[in-house]
């Protein structure tokens, strides 16, 4: 009897236990589920407002950036502006301290259908630079040829040669003596 009487007070004890029905759990967890799913609707639209601050600072960001860039341009570009400005005061002042320099590029051309020979051409351009007075370097222009490039008639004659010379101006610039 001891044994029945054990075992009724242990299966009234597991009861007393269990203080939840099987609905009062399933209404328990359901309560859960839609606490979770309210959490889960704030962390989506504060993830979304997230997004969209970042967008936004990304964007000023850009724009900073290229307002920076500009101002580093016009900085560079008065610079540039005043450099020039002092250097041609300088040159008003002082003319005697500065040469003018004109870069010719010596170019022979000869009409042939031998590639060797355009090769040999293109290798054998010759530049350099020479000083020139201020009126010629004032009269002259990058690109301007300055020879008569017209048919070399001696080595026509005697080598059958069809080439010319042709001299340009390749650039010019003012360079202070030193």
């Amino acid at each position: 009897m001891t044994k029945k009487l054990l075992l009724i007070l242990i299966i009234a004890a597991s009861f007393m236990s269990c203080k939840e029905t099987p609905q009062e759990n399933v209404d328990r967890l359901k309560n859960e589920i839609a606490m979770l799913e309210n959490m889960k609707a704030i962390q989506v639209r504060e993830s979304e407002s997230t997004r969209q601050r970042i967008a936004s600072l990304t964007a000023e960001v850009s724009r900073i950036e290229n307002a920076i860039r500009k101002q580093k341009e016009e900085y560079r570009a008065n610079v540039h502006k005043m450099e020039a400005a002092e250097k041609r005061h300088d040159m008003k002042m002082h003319p005697d301290k500065y040469m003018y320099v004109v870069k010719l590029r010596i170019h022979q051309t000869t009409y042939t259908l031998s590639v060797g020979e355009y090769i040999k051409n293109q290798i054998n351009d010759a530049e350099f630079e020479i000083p020139v007075d201020k009126h010629y370097y004032n009269k002259c222009r990058v690109g301007q040829i300055v020879n008569d490039p017209s048919l070399k008639m001696g080595s026509l004659i005697f080598d059958g040669d069809f080439s010319k010379y042709k001299v340009k101006i390749s650039g010019k610039r003012i360079v202070k003596r030193f």
